[in-house]
């Protein structure tokens, strides 16, 4: 008689399939099934050479889930560092700022004096930088 070579009598028994295969048979209480269980083998199949096979490990970088977030520096924080950084940096945006904010109402003010000039035709100093040659602002 020949036997499936992929089940062994040593593979672990398969209790699922043989709970279903009672309930099949009509085994509906816990001495049915236990009596059916003592009756008839059922067991988890394993390929052969499947116990020859290493187990690869993964590196020992490798982290399940969502890695963890680095140590908080407490020596910054108690020497302040943080703070002064911070301090530092709103002072450098709000200089920026400023910076940006008056240069366009620079640009604004001349460009309002210039349609000023203009539509009076006023004449300007001829040594002012912002004169075009000919006595009017550019």
């Amino acid at each position: 008689m020949h036997e499936n070579s992929r089940i062994r009598k040593t593979s672990p028994r398969d209790f699922k399939k043989l709970n279903k295969m009672s309930l099949k048979d009509g085994g509906v209480n816990a001495r049915d099934q236990y009596s059916f269980r003592q009756s008839h083998d059922a067991r988890i199949p394993y390929a052969l050479g499947h116990a020859d096979k290493s187990i690869k490990m993964p590196e020992e970088r490798f982290t399940y889930g969502q890695q963890t977030r680095p140590q908080t520096p407490f020596k910054g924080i108690i020497s302040g560092n943080y703070g002064t950084e911070a301090a530092r940096d709103i002072t450098m945006r709000y200089d920026y700022q400023k910076e940006l904010v008056s240069g366009f109402l620079v640009t604004w003010l001349f460009s309002v004096q210039a349609a000023k000039d203009a539509d009076t035709g006023s004449k300007c100093d001829p040594h002012d930088p912002r004169a075009d040659g000919h006595g009017r602002v550019r």
